[in-house]
């Protein structure tokens, strides 16, 4: 039986992102706004109840990631970006973060204030 999780994100929720070393900014000891630029939107996990360390966890057992970004359903509202449950078969926590509802890569202008908002960044172990 798969886990069904309910389409709505709230506000509060956090989405958890992988930084891979290419989108870490060194310099500022953050990751840059590439990190928020696909031209398939972005990929990230909702945390939906789990302890971050668990979402950390989850996510790189499906690929191995330097660092873990999290940032909450309200400030990707308030860059005016949009957040979608999107599941997919091995990952019912999917989600995917686009510029709007008719564009899916997220512009530069967007990608800066998204990258500036963003709350922890995890160093998993």
């Amino acid at each position: 039986m798969s886990l069904v999780l309910s389409p709505e994100l709230s506000e509060d929720e956090k989405l958890y992102r992988g930084v891979l070393e290419q989108f870490w900014d060194y310099q500022n000891d953050r990751p840059s706004s590439a990190l928020f630029k696909d031209s398939n939107g972005v990929s990230v996990d909702r945390c939906n109840g789990r302890r971050p360390e668990d979402c950390v966890k989850d996510l790189n057992s499906r690929r191995s990631f330097p660092r873990v970004a999290s940032i909450s359903v309200r400030d990707v509202t308030h860059v005016g970006a949009i957040s979608i449950y999107a599941p997919v078969a091995n990952n019912p926590y999917h989600c995917e973060i686009y510029d709007d509802s008719e564009k899916n890569k997220i512009g530069a202008k967007k990608a800066k204030l998204l990258r500036d908002l963003i709350e922890k960044v995890y160093v998993p172990d």
